[in-house]
C-alpha cells in the first residue's frame, strides 16, 4: 500500500537502525513490499553519517540498545540540531518500554518520537511509518 504522503514526496525514504541483521532484512522486506525504499545502518554511528548525508528525508526506526551509540543518544544529538530535528521523523523500537527514563520521555515528547514496543505488530508499525512521514511529507527539504 502506498500511501499519499508516499506519492507526494518522492525524496522520502524509511532508515531502519538496529544492530540485528536479521530484524533489518526483515523489515527492508516488509517494508519494500510496502512501496518504501528502504536504507538500513547497523547502529546509531552510521545512521547519524545516513543523516547528515542522504540528501532526502528519512523516517527513522530507531533502536534502543545497540552497542557503540545507541537510539537515545542518536535523538540527543538530533534534539541539538534543529535540521535533523526538522527535516527527518523518527520512531523509537524498544523491547524494553518499561524501562523508559523520565530524561527519555522527555526527549521523545519534544520530538515527537513514538515508541514501539516489541515484538509489534507489522500493520501498527507500517500505520506508525506512514503517520511519521505524514509529519515531513509536505515539508519542503532543508538543503
Amino acid at each position: 500500500m502506498i500511501s499519499n504522503a508516499m506519492l507526494e514526496t518522492s525524496d522520502l525514504r524509511v532508515l531502519v537502525v538496529d544492530d540485528d541483521a536479521a530484524l533489518r532484512r526483515m523489515l527492508n522486506m516488509v517494508l519494500a513490499d510496502a512501496g518504501w525504499e528502504v536504507l538500513e545502518a547497523k547502529d546509531g554511528v552510521e545512521a547519524v553519517a545516513m543523516l547528515y548525508s542522504c540528501p532526502c528525508r528519512l523516517v527513522v526506526l530507531l533502536d534502543w540498545k545497540m552497542p557503540e551509540m545507541s537510539g537515545e543518544e542518536v535523538l540527543e544529538l538530533v534534539k541539538a540540531n534543529p535540521e535533523l530535528a526538522s527535516r527527518h521523523a523518527y520512531v523509537l523500537i524498544t523491547a524494553n518500554a518499561a524501562a523508559v527514563t523520565p530524561q527519555l520521555t522527555e526527549l521523545l515528547r519534544d520530538l515527537c518520537v513514538p515508541v514501539v514496543a516489541k515484538p509489534f505488530s507489522l500493520l501498527d508499525l507500517l500505520d506508525t511509518v506512514e503517520h511519521q512521514a505524514s509529519r515531513i511529507g509536505t515539508e519542503k527539504a532543508v538543503s
